[in-house]
């Protein structure tokens, strides 16, 4: 028939007949790779890189929130030193220190999570 694929090599996963092309950005040698895989195969691939952009989408909030989280603490310090009155000084030194044990935590989260020791 001529409008249909032809099938390409046999899958290198299962051996099922191939029909699905996937090409993929090999970066270390600047080129482009074409994957034969069957229809289950390709899915399988697909579920896996839809998983780690789930995961990299998590890692750009993380960094978001820490970045927001030691711009905070650097504001209360810089109030903190401002301060006339005692009181003031004290809470946003507090707010400081909490801030910074906030923002040391999500960092310490995100390294676990990129090693992959994350509970």
């Amino acid at each position: 028939m001529p409008g249909r694929p032809q099938p390409g090599p046999p899958c290198p996963k299962c051996k099922m007949p191939s029909r699905y092309i996937t090409s993929m950005l090999d970066v270390k040698r600047d080129r482009s790779i074409l994957i034969y895989r069957c229809e289950a195969c390709r899915e399988e691939i697909w579920r896996r890189i839809r998983r780690c952009r789930a995961r990299e989408g998590a890692m750009q909030d993380y960094r978001m929130q820490l970045e927001k989280l030691r711009k905070d603490a650097a504001e209360c310090a810089l109030i903190r030193d401002l301060a006339t009155g005692k009181a003031k000084r004290e809470l946003f030194d507090t707010l400081a220190g909490h801030l910074t044990v906030l923002a040391d935590q999500v960092e310490t989260a995100m390294h676990d999570r990129s090693a992959g020791t994350a509970a």
